[in-house]
């Protein structure tokens, strides 16, 4: 489900599926067919699942920090981040973290989803919107980093700002080789387990900056 952010949601039981044309929903937001395009591991317990709608009259507009809500085979229903590009009119893409807790969502996505098989979704939704500012410090814990690895991409060139990265090893981190291939300058990786002790947030959070954090509760009460 979510990571912790600004305004997401939680899991509630799903009540129907969607037809196969896109319907609107009582949140104002679409309900439609997708399907399974590609299915890649990304990090341990990490898999990155691509959806792509059926159904050519489906909008898929979104912005960085946007999620969705998958409806389960197994009957429940999870929200989470887009984790894509918001340039890509068709494919819906979000990481989802097996967290082997009793819920059973994350558990069914990694035992259960693959390619070719057709879920229904609802969204894309925002509650977790990035707004201009001239300089950024986002901040991401462990599987927080989906809704803002959209947002670093969309950034103008002339943008000032850093990502700081935790997580205890970097075999857990999704994305990590490929945020510092990409962004050797702006980019700070903080795995404990190689540093031997947790990131002390107090000394690294810059008070100059517009902050987006997205992680665990404890990374947000920090």
């Amino acid at each position: 489900s979510l990571p912790t952010a600004s305004g997401q949601g939680s899991a509630t039981p799903a009540t129907q599926s969607a037809p196969s044309a896109p319907v609107s929903t009582a949140s104002g937001s679409q309900q439609f067919i997708a399907r399974v395009l590609s299915r890649r591991v990304v990090a341990r317990d990490v898999v990155e699942i691509t959806f792509g709608p059926i159904d050519d009259a489906v909008e898929l507009e979104w912005e960085p920090g946007a999620h969705i809500t998958v409806h389960l085979g197994n009957g429940l229903e999870r929200q989470y981040s887009l984790v894509g590009d918001p340039a890509d009119a068709r494919a819906l893409t979000i990481a989802v973290l097996d967290t082997g807790g009793p819920g059973g969502g994350s558990q069914w996505i990694h035992k259960n989803l693959t390619v070719g098989m057709e879920l229904s979704l609802e969204g894309p939704l925002q509650a977790f919107p990035l707004k201009a500012h001239h300089r950024y410090q986002f901040i991401a814990s462990g599987i927080g980093i989906t809704p803002i690895r959209s947002m670093l991409g969309s950034l103008p060139a002339n943008r000032d700002w850093e990502l700081i990265y935790l997580g205890r090893t970097r075999e857990e981190m999704a994305y990590v080789d490929e945020l510092e291939a990409t962004y050797p300058d702006r980019v700070r990786v903080w795995a404990s387990q190689e540093r031997g002790k947790r990131a002390n947030l107090a000394k690294l959070v810059d008070t100059t900056a517009h902050v987006y954090a997205c992680g665990s509760e404890a990374l947000l009460s920090d």
